[in-house]
């Protein structure tokens, strides 16, 4: 786990330590909308490195003719799939729940937009620490992971989010409002930052 990375960022959340963060791939782990659930676990357990967490596969006789577990530290969650998109959501919920008494892993908002979605997996205590630390940024760019809304099929937060333009208004908003713009127009950093700077540049 890339503790620099993650401490960098915080101290500085630009758009270059953000994508040396989302880049980092013993520290965030990346989950596209195809994705094998059992592989989440599997990328997870990459960068805990707990050697006490799997992915148990069981055939069943009942639809879909499999059962997916989550196995830590010996005990076992069956993860209630409903064979569609939203799988990818429930077993990142399920995976949650299962390692809550050490881990949780949050949801990076920064991915969003897309059809790949970035999570960054992390010690409870570290959390803790990273909030009372930095406030509201974290909450800003790190989302706890709820039942509703559903990541990958619902997105993360577009009602209640203002426009990518009225931030761009506002100096501060900066890196506020190139997010935004990713997540409307479902574009990389490079492109957003470049739109977000030439409206800021034809305020003026």
């Amino acid at each position: 786990m890339n503790l620099k990375a993650i401490e960098r960022f915080f101290s500085s959340p630009t758009e270059a330590n953000l994508e040396t963060l989302l880049n980092s791939q013993d520290t965030v782990f990346w989950v596209d909308w195809r994705e094998e659930d059992d592989a989440i676990v599997e990328y997870c357990e990459d960068i805990l490195q707990t050697k006490q967490l799997a992915a148990e596969l069981k055939d069943t006789e009942d639809a879909p003719g499999f059962q997916l577990s989550i196995v830590y530290k010996g005990k076992k969650c069956v993860v209630p799939l409903v064979v569609g998109l939203a799988d990818r959501h429930i077993t990142l919920y399920s995976l949650n729940k299962a390692i809550s008494a050490d881990f949780e892993i949050r949801f990076c908002v920064d991915s969003s937009g897309g059809d790949t979605l970035a999570f960054l997996p992390l010690p409870n205590a570290l959390w803790r620490e990273l909030e009372e630390k930095f406030g509201d940024i974290v909450a800003e760019h790190f989302s706890k992971i709820e039942t509703q809304p559903n990541l990958f099929t619902e997105g993360y937060g577009y009602q209640s989010k203002p426009s990518w333009e009225s931030l761009a208004r506002d100096p501060s908003q900066k890196v506020a409002a190139i997010k935004a713009y990713r997540d409307e127009k479902s574009c990389g950093l490079s492109e957003a930052k470049s739109a977000v700077e030439s409206f800021i540049q034809s305020l003026k």
